[in-house]
């Protein structure tokens, strides 16, 4: 593939598995995101076809997903009765804060590839220009994929709880 500007295909082309990880970490946070819809549906007692008419349509309104986030949290926060339930779906949101600043830092990287590293330039959007690219290796993209694998399967297994009326 070659662009106007001469250059061909990808930074990430030699670099298969980078980009395979870069690839999963966007689609499965997507996939916890949409179960923290789902989940903040059940735990507020809305049906599924209730809350996918009111939540999600409110809540992918939002162009980002830290507002997204941001929002959904919000409504779990005073929604939800003060219980075990709501003190666990708090901590998750937490934790999903921390994960999404990673996975935004992965999603929205220039690449470039030096050799046999890949790096990454991070453009501090408040001054316009980039930061002095670092060196993403395999094993901080597989740590990020693990936490949003991690923080999918709390989410699940915290969704069943409330489904099976768990206390």
């Amino acid at each position: 593939m070659t662009h106007d500007d001469g250059e061909t295909g990808s930074a990430l082309d030699p670099y298969p598995e980078h980009a395979r990880l870069i690839g999963l970490i966007i689609a499965d946070w997507n996939k916890v995101e949409a179960r923290f819809a789902l989940l903040l549906m059940r735990a507020v007692g809305l049906r599924s076809q209730l809350g996918a008419k009111l939540i999600r349509p409110m809540a992918y309104a939002i162009a980002s997903n830290s507002g997204r986030l941001g929002a959904m949290k919000a409504i779990a926060a005073t929604a939800i009765p003060a219980d075990r339930h709501r003190r666990q779906l708090l901590g998750l949101f937490s934790e999903a804060e921390k994960v999404l600043r990673l996975r935004n830092a992965v999603a929205h990287g220039i690449y470039t590839g030096h050799g046999l590293k890949v790096k990454r330039l991070d453009f501090r959007f408040e001054f316009g220009h980039p930061q002095s690219p670092r060196v993403v290796s395999l094993k901080e993209l597989r740590g990020i994929h693990r936490r949003i694998r991690h923080l999918d399967f709390f989410l699940l297994e915290l969704e069943r709880d409330i489904r099976e009326g768990g206390g």
